[in-house]
């Protein structure tokens, strides 16, 4: 079983009001890692540079289109520790060229 601290859902910061929660639910626990797993970007965390989706190197260089970056965002997700398949994965682009997965 894994135990991490509930984050925020909102804000991504550990909420501390009421002191540290911890989450123990598996799938609860792999949603929010799925979710700082997207969130994190290469060079961004000074422990590991490599960790996190190059979004300035790879993704946002160049005219890749949507499928490209489909493609590559499912292929780091299946790669994430405890991530044996992806079950449902939906992405959308706006008007503003953000991405929502």
């Amino acid at each position: 079983m894994t135990i991490d601290i509930k984050l925020d859902p909102i804000t991504n910061d550990i909420d501390l009001s009421q002191g540290i929660h911890l989450n123990t639910d598996g799938a609860e626990s792999l949603a929010q890692k799925i979710k700082i797993a997207l969130l994190l970007r290469t060079t961004e965390w000074a422990p590991n540079l490599n960790k996190g989706v190059p979004y300035y190197q790879t993704i946002l260089k160049g005219k890749n289109n949507k499928e490209f970056v489909d493609s590559f965002l499912k292929g780091y997700l299946i790669e994430l520790p405890d991530v044996d398949k992806l079950t449902h994965y939906s992405s959308t682009i706006d008007n503003n060229r953000t991405l929502n997965v």
